[in-house]
Parts: structure tokens; C-alpha cells; sequence
């Protein structure tokens, strides 16, 4: 579970979805990515692909918000051989930000999408329409490129625990289906 920007492994619904994944029988694990107030983003692309360095079809990974963009990169730094079985991306993106202009050197180096694709078996990305950091068609446009499952809620806001999001069942059942578990 990759958290995004000025969050953390211990916020929003991460510790629900970690729990609750544990006891559908997957090994779950929350990403503490360095300085989320003022990321560097060379610095959360390393991070993620040691972390998942070693991923196999058994490794399903769920980011929120910046941690979707950092994830997509840190997979093009993988084996090209390298397969996993599933992405469930939340308010994720690859267009700059209007809202936060401080984000764009995250997206300076674009995401081969062909490459990540090829090592994805499934994915979904899900988004508010009411979302007003990540508008909904910026993540339209990356399960468009990611030739992902798109779930447009049409309330959520950016799925934060101030929006109301302490768990969020959604994920789960996405995580449960790309698992073959519908």
C-alpha cells in the first residue's frame, strides 16, 4: 500500500485496507515514503522499486494519489521480465496538477505505459468526480493509458480520512476480483 502526498502509511484508510486485506489471506504491507509534506521524486522512485523489487504475479500493490505516478515509475526501473498481478490506483494521475504545480517534477519523466503494462496483469483505477486535487479526467486518463478498469464514484472527494474515508471497501473488493476472487 502506497501512500501519497503529505500523508502516511498510518492515514486515511491504509491501516483499514492493511488489516483487512491481512484477513482475506494477503501478506499486507504499508510503504513509509520519506518526507511526504515535501517529496522528492527520485527519492519515492527508489524507495518504491526496492520495496518491490522481487514482485511476482502474487504482488498486488494499491497507491493513492502521488503514489500512483511513483509507483507506474518505480515499475520502469524493474526487470523487464517482471510481472505482477494486479494495480489498484486511487485518485491517480500523470498530468501535471494545477492545484499543487509543486508535484510536477514527478511527472517531469513520463511512465513507459507499453513497458508497465506488459508487467501488469490487471488493473482498476478509481476516482470521484468531486475530487478536487485529482479531477476525475485526470484519472480517466490514466486508466485510459493504462488500459485499466475505470470506477468513477460520483461522490469521495479525494478519499482522505477528512472526506470521510478511515476504510474503503471498494479497494478491497477490487484487490479480491484482480485476485481472481470475485
Amino acid at each position: 500500500i502506497v501512500h501519497g502526498y503529505m500523508a502516511g502509511p498510518d492515514e486515511h484508510w491504509f491501516p483499514w485496507l492493511s488489516d483487512a486485506a491481512q484477513a482475506e489471506g494477503f501478506e499486507a504491507r504499508r510503504l513509509a515514503l520519506p518526507d511526504a509534506d515535501n517529496p522528492d521524486a527520485q527519492t519515492w522512485r527508489s524507495v518504491i522499486a526496492q520495496d518491490i523489487a522481487g514482485a511476482s504475479e502474487s504482488t498486488f500493490i494499491v497507491a493513492h494519489s502521488l503514489g500512483s505516478i511513483s509507483t507506474l515509475r518505480a515499475l520502469s526501473d524493474l526487470p523487464a521480465d517482471t510481472r505482477i498481478g494486479g494495480l489498484v490506483l486511487v485518485s491517480g494521475f500523470y498530468d501535471t496538477l494545477d492545484v499543487i504545480p509543486a508535484l510536477d517534477e514527478f511527472l517531469d519523466s513520463g511512465v513507459d505505459f507499453d513497458r508497465v503494462n506488459e508487467m501488469v496483469d490487471a488493473c482498476v483505477v478509481i476516482t470521484a468526480r468531486n475530487d478536487e486535487l485529482v479531477p476525475y479526467q485526470l484519472s480517466d486518463r490514466l486508466a485510459a493509458a493504462m488500459g485499466c478498469k475505470l470506477i468513477v464514484l460520483n461522490e469521495g472527494g479525494h478519499f482522505l480520512g477528512s472526506d470521510g474515508y478511515t476504510e474503503f471497501p471498494l479497494v478491497l473488493n477490487e484487490l479480491m476480483r484482480l485476485r481472481g476472487e470475485e
